[in-house]
Parts: structure tokens; sequence; C-alpha cells
């Protein structure tokens, strides 16, 4: 299943994600915090990719109800990324892990940018999401333009993967309010 769901996020909210995102990179720039990328396929890299930032994991949790309702299960909420794509990248064909069943990528803002599943070609605008069932392999083309801002949510259908690899959510006996 790959569906668009149009106005995702209002266009305050994206904007506002855009701007934390921006931030997360002004930031990565003047100190040189790598720190927070956790890429596990090393072929690729990107400049600016962050894991689980404070407000893509606010999104996580929030938008968790929209994402079942489009995918018809229950979901829990195992990770999310940000990243800022800039002229010359690319993401090459893949499928998510196996434990990231559902995924959504929202486009914050910046220049557009198609992402394909099956070899046809969505554009999202600012606010827009593609929610996509993670098997199915996607990919997007060199990207020709100076920056695309995109936030990335990613669940499960098994309880047990929920917040997977990421302990510092049980610290204090609750895992979250899901």
């Amino acid at each position: 299943m790959v569906k668009v769901v149009k106005n995702f996020l209002s266009m305050d909210l994206s904007r506002f994600c855009m701007l934390m995102l921006d931030n997360e990179c002004q930031i990565q720039d003047r100190v040189g915090n790598y720190a927070s990328v956790h890429n596990s396929q090393k072929s690729i890299q990107y400049k600016y990719e962050f894991f689980s930032p404070a407000f893509a994991e606010m999104l996580l949790r929030k938008k968790r109800n929209h994402v079942k309702e489009v995918v018809k299960k229950e979901l829990y909420p195992v990770r999310s990324y940000a990243r800022l794509y800039l002229k010359g990248d690319n993401l090459i064909k893949h499928k998510d892990k196996k434990i990231l069943e559902w995924s959504v990528s929202i486009h914050l803002g910046g220049d557009k940018w198609n992402i394909y599943f099956d070899d046809k070609p969505y554009l999202l605008m600012p606010g827009d999401a593609i929610i996509y069932n993670g098997n199915i392999p996607h990919y997007r083309k060199e990207f020709k333009s100076n920056g695309c801002y995109q936030v990335f949510l990613h669940y499960s259908t098994d309880k047990k993967n929920m917040f997977e690899g990421r302990e510092y959510y049980k610290m204090y006996g609750k895992q979250s309010d899901v």
C-alpha cells in the first residue's frame, strides 16, 4: 500500500518542523555533532541526517492514530528520522528494515522532490505525507535543487518493536503515552 495524505501536517506545523530541522543543521555545522546519525547502511551518507530529533519524536507519537486510520492496523512507534537533502543527494532503491513495517515520509518544505514506488513518481507539497508499507521498494533520483526538508516516521504492528534500540524511553518505568 502506498497512500498520499494531503495536509497531513498543517502549513504552520510543517513550517515549524522545517525550522526545527534547519536549526539542527546549523547546530551541527557549528559544533560538528554527528552523533545523531544512526544509519545502518554505511554506503549512504548525508550531511544532515538526524536520528530521533525531538520534533520528529513528537510527530511519531501524535500522528500515530492518523496513520492507524490509514493502514487500518494497530501500530506502535519505532523511530523517527529527519533529513535535509542537498544538491547531488539521492536515495538508492531499497526496502526499509523489517521492523519498520509502516513508514511515513513527510515533506516539510524547501524544494520539492519526487519519491518513487514501483517506478511511479509521487510529488509532495509541504505538509503532505506518503504512507507506505516499508517492504515496498522506494527511491529518489539525484536531487538537482538546493534543499529538501523531510521527516520520516516508522511504525510496527508488533509491540515488542516499540522504540527499538532506544532504551532511554524506558528509564522511568513507562515507555510513553502509547
